[in-house]
């Protein structure tokens, strides 16, 4: 198994986007021998939408994914400009879409998962998937590994300077409970820095309606915002601060303003808990707002 892609390379800033934790892929080898599979761990929250993202390498070649006896219900779609199939797994529960495509070494299998969602009209999972491969696609089309960058997340821009009054008060934020979240900030692999507050609950009369994560990538803006555009039909671009920037959904009840920092790229993204909905709280209003007053820092 040591001569397949690594299912653990992937762009982690993808998995902030999707509600994942980057910090440590947790990877075996499944029962058949022929696989080695990975996830991640969700970020805590009770977020309108909740999902799990997993990746999957083997030798198998992309032509022989159709001759697999257990999978069923193929519909071709592309990545990256490759081609690539949905698929089913016969006894796989529907609120899971998988996709395959092939690499240098066999192919690359991933999947999402819907673990929980309250309304019907929310279901997207295989659109979700689609996005998800955008940010594994890129590792898959080399058979030897990029050389690692030296970056680290000390090398980028540090949101842990918006950790302080001038910036939390005007904007009604506070600190989670340690007992809940016990680091505002952390560093994760792929050079992020990332820090994490809830809103003030007083600030619309309902308890804790979204959460804001501010992070901060040694990936250059331009790259950034190539993942997004494929990923997110929808993103688009808009100026806040007077700053260039792109403003994105990635999933239901979140919404996300990437910019060029001074060490690569900075992005903010809110997301509303299950108490709310779009109609109570305009998370990209949201977004851009507080965007407005974390720019400054980053230039």
């Amino acid at each position: 198994m040591d001569q397949i892609w690594d299912p653990s390379d992937v762009d982690e800033t993808g998995l902030i986007d999707l509600h994942e934790t980057p910090d440590g892929a947790r990877c075996s080898v499944l029962p058949s021998g022929d696989v080695k599979a990975c996830n991640w761990r969700s970020e805590s929250g009770l977020f309108v939408v909740d999902i799990g993202v997993h990746t999957f390498s083997t030798k198998v070649s992309f032509n022989e994914v159709r001759l697999r006896e257990n999978f069923t219900d193929f519909r071709p779609t592309t990545v990256g400009g490759a081609p690539a199939l949905f698929y089913h797994v016969k006894g796989q529960r529907p609120e899971v879409c998988n996709m395959a495509w092939g690499n240098p070494t066999g192919s690359t299998w991933i999947s999402v998962q819907r673990m929980g969602v309250g309304d019907e009209d929310l279901l997207d999972v295989c659109g979700w998937t689609q996005a998800w491969a955008a940010f594994v696609w890129p590792s898959t089309r080399q058979e030897h590994p990029k050389p690692e960058s030296s970056a680290t997340s000390k090398d980028v821009w540090q949101p842990d300077s918006l950790d302080e009054p001038g910036f939390l008060r005007p904007n009604k934020l506070r600190r989670f409970d340690e007992s809940y979240i016990p680091h505002t900030c952390e560093g994760f692999p792929g050079a992020i820095r990332s820090c994490t507050w809830e809103v003030d609950p007083a600030t619309y009369g309902l308890h804790n309606p979204y959460v804001v994560r501010v992070s901060s990538v040694a990936q250059p803006f331009t790259e950034f915002k190539s993942r997004r555009v494929e990923a997110y039909p929808s993103t688009k671009a808009v100026t806040v601060a007077e700053q260039k920037a792109i403003q994105y959904k990635a999933l239901p009840g979140t919404c996300s303003v990437a910019w060029p920092a001074r060490t690569g790229t900075a992005w903010l993204r809110v997301s509303l808990l299950t108490s709310v909905r779009d109609t109570d709280v305009d998370s990209c209003v949201e977004a851009s707002r507080i965007a407005a007053s974390a720019i400054p820092a980053t230039k």
